[in-house]
């Protein structure tokens, strides 16, 4: 039984020194390297048989493709020499990404082919080619390992081409959006467990209620602190609403294109519901996520509301401190209100008892020091400048107090200064009528 084994090696740039480790002992037992071009169906039988590898890539991810031939050596044997090569050259699941194993054969029963590589457990996945059938063995990549085996009914230049380049690339295809859903299960799987305690704290917090036996500052304070820490929750829940938005659009492209690869492969015939079902784990942690975003959507408006809801009590019970507020503030303006109408009165008492304590002694002092001159000006004379004397000085006396406590204030002096001229003029006529008339 003539029996290809085609190994697929999947790993990223950082990585490469192990596999150019590897293909320098591929080349050392005699595998040759081919362009892309070589191994995709040529024309020549004799290369064809010929063991061999060349180099792939699929976006960011590398392939190394190696096809042993079974005319060289039985399927153990191939099997057994890559493994040799594989543990000289250290590759194992830390610098691999993957690994995937074809084994190819033509014109073969398929059951003795099962049996003869102690094949027997049901395969996972069956796909029907232009010349032959497909089977995968496992859905996944159990430690990092899938199997294939493919029959065909004869050598062609669409399916070896697939096997040489289409096949690796879908594998590739399939590999990163499989480390893209473990990456993004880990992630809704922790963003899960966060949103039920936040939304469970959110729960506590819109039924708290404060103490009425609280002072209005510290209800305020609790108000304020609940507000930040809401806050602080909205702000989590939308980072974690950007993680989910960033794995849906991720995984949702690759899924598409991997379904476009698989229906334009012209080496494929793939039956109804088959894509789907290759498909399926991932299109189900899309829906996952999908239906996480709607949750942190739903979530996110909660947290909205009831940061609305705490500033709705701050701003009331601010309110009350400021209508409470100006309630003192009034009462205290009423107070001195009062208290200015009681110095008003107070003043213009001192300012009678003033006046009238001047003119009385203005009056007796100029009656004693000038008698004959008090006696021959007029009673309604005397009353006049004696009136007019008096009110000068309490005026005089009142714009002094204001200079003196405030010097600067130069329209005080400047009134002061103009107050002082009639009061002097008075005392100056008081003190010629005396004389002359003395």
């Amino acid at each position: 039984m003539s029996l290809d084994l085609i190994r697929y090696y999947f790993y990223l740039e950082e990585d490469a020194e192990y596999i150019v480790d590897f293909q320098n002992r591929l080349q050392e037992r005699g595998i040759y390297c081919q362009s892309s071009s070589g191994i995709q169906g040529q024309d020549s039988t004799d290369e064809q048989d010929r063991s061999c590898f060349l180099q792939l890539k699929n976006n960011k991810i590398n392939i190394l493709a190696v096809r042993l031939s079974g005319n060289d050596y039985p399927p153990a044997d191939n099997e057994a020499l890559l493994q040799e090569l594989e543990t000289a050259a250290m590759l194992n699941t830390d610098n691999l990404l993957g690994r995937v194993t074809v084994w190819a054969a033509y014109d073969e029963d398929y059951d003795q082919l099962k049996a003869s590589l102690l094949k027997n457990k049901k395969a996972a996945l069956q796909i029907k080619m232009i010349n032959g059938v497909l089977t995968r063995q496992t859905l996944f990549w159990p430690r990092g390992h899938a199997q294939y085996l493919c029959m065909m009914t004869e050598m062609d230049e669409i399916s070896e081409k697939f096997l040489a380049g289409g096949l690796p690339i879908i594998e590739a295809s399939l590999l990163q959006l499989n480390l893209i859903d473990n990456l993004y299960r880990e992630r809704h799987m922790a963003i899960e467990k966060q949103t039920q305690a936040l939304d469970k704290r959110l729960s506590v917090i819109l039924h708290t209620d404060l103490v009425s036996r609280q002072s209005q500052l510290k209800q305020v304070e609790d108000l304020e602190s609940q507000l930040n820490e809401l806050a602080k929750s909205y702000g989590i829940t939308a980072g974690n609403k950007n993680v989910i938005i960033e794995g849906i659009r991720r995984i949702k492209p690759q899924i598409t294109a991997i379904a476009r690869q698989l229906e334009e492969e012209k080496a494929l015939l793939p039956g109804p519901g088959l894509i789907d079902k290759i498909l399926a784990p991932f299109n189900l942690r899309l829906d996952h996520l999908q239906n996480n975003s709607a949750a942190l959507d739903i979530s996110l408006q909660n947290h909205q509301a009831a940061i609305d809801v705490v500033e709705s009590k701050v701003q009331i019970m601010n309110s009350r401190q400021n209508i409470n507020t100006q309630e003192k503030i009034r009462d205290l303006l009423e107070i001195n209100a009062t208290l200015q109408k009681q110095s008003l009165i107070f003043q213009m008492s001192a300012a009678a008892i003033e006046f009238i304590v001047i003119a009385y002694y203005s009056h007796s002092l100029w009656k004693a020091m000038a008698v004959d001159a008090y006696h021959a000006v007029p009673g309604w004379i005397q009353l006049i400048f004696v009136l007019l004397f008096s009110g000068n000085v309490v005026y005089c006396t009142h714009l002094l107090g204001e200079y003196l406590q405030n010097k600067e204030d130069k329209q005080a002096k400047k009134d002061l200064l103009i107050s002082v001229i009639p009061l002097a003029l008075i005392f100056v006529i008081i003190l010629l009528s005396s004389f002359l008339l003395g």
